[in-house]
């Protein structure tokens, strides 16, 4: 009899044991599903914060958009200057290089010696302006 009760008993402690350890499980199954939740709203609120991010650098990235462009209008605009600015230079290096080669108009032309000679010298500082163009 003393076998029976004790087969018995020791049937009963593992049913006990089995329990225990089905309730262990299921909190660890909890406590996961608890960190899971908190996960879940953590990437939520981030997303949001990405999301905002994102929008203020799209803003930013057209604002650069915006001010290159306008910068390249100018250069394209100072570029056109340039180029003018160095046909009226030549113009006026011609004229000057004539009125040389010609003593009797370059005798009476306007502006002196002074005023060629400063041509001349600003035309020479800017001859790597003008492409293919040796002044």
């Amino acid at each position: 009899m003393r076998n029976e009760n004790e087969g018995i008993r020791r049937g009963y402690q593992r049913k006990l044991l089995k329990a225990i350890d089905d309730i262990r499980k299921t909190k660890q199954e909890q406590r996961k599903m608890v960190d899971s939740q908190v996960t879940v709203l953590e990437v939520f609120k981030n997303q949001g914060f990405i999301s905002e991010t994102v929008e203020n650098i799209i803003t930013r990235q057209e604002d650069i958009d915006r001010n290159v462009s306008n910068m390249a209008t100018q250069v394209n605009q100072l570029g056109k200057k340039l180029d003018e600015l160095c046909r009226v230079m030549a113009n006026r290096k011609e004229r000057r290089d004539s009125r040389r080669a010609d003593p009797v108009s370059g005798a009476g032309g306007s502006g002196g010696p002074r005023q060629d000679d400063l041509t001349a010298r600003l035309l020479d500082g800017l001859s790597f302006l003008i492409p293919g163009h040796s002044l």
